[in-house]
């Protein structure tokens, strides 16, 4: 198998600056051989594992603020009782809430466009991370940022970028 990993850099073509920086970027050749209809997880450089986790329907402590457009759709997806999910119009919304009574999770639905998705997962983080100690567990809902088999059919990467500040965030903020 041939593969290939370098640095690569792309400069502006209108002023000579970088552009872009793709650092360790890796490569494989593909066999042009191969012939027939193309497996598009075959030539993938990672893969995913998923298990299926129990979950306990809601019957936890504390209310958990659901921020959605979808109402209470959201809610029911994750199992949540409507007896602890109480359901925001905006991250301002939920913020003030958290301040004035507590919660045990915030649950930000990413539906929508990518840039008001990574904007609304921002101003949550930063909210949630103001509060310190005090702050509850910050849960982001995406569909189909990362699909559990590698195809063009079932991968809308539109919501990738939030599975990317969450990591960051969580690296940063592990208790949150």
């Amino acid at each position: 198998e041939t593969s290939l990993t370098a640095d690569v850099e792309i400069f502006s073509a209108t002023d000579g600056k970088i552009a872009v920086r793709l650092e360790g970027a890796s490569c494989r050749k593909v066999d042009p051989d191969a012939g027939g209809a193309r497996d598009e997880g075959a030539q993938c450089l990672y893969s995913i594992d998923w298990s299926a986790v129990e979950t306990d329907g809601g019957s936890g402590e504390g209310q958990i603020i659901v921020v959605s457009p979808r109402g209470e759709e959201l809610g029911k997806l994750l199992g949540l009782g409507k007896d602890r999910c109480s359901v925001m119009a905006s991250v301002k919304d939920a913020l003030d809430a958290i301040a004035e009574e507590g919660c045990a999770a915030i649950v930000l639905d990413a539906s929508g466009s990518d840039v008001d998705a990574l904007e609304s997962a921002l101003l949550l983080t930063q909210g949630v991370f103001s509060l310190g100690g005090d702050a509850p567990q910050v849960i982001f809902a995406t569909s189909g940022a990362t699909p559990a088999e590698a195809s063009a059919e079932t991968h809308d990467p539109t919501h990738a970028g939030v599975w990317g500040f969450a990591r960051s965030a969580r690296l940063e903020n592990p208790d949150v």
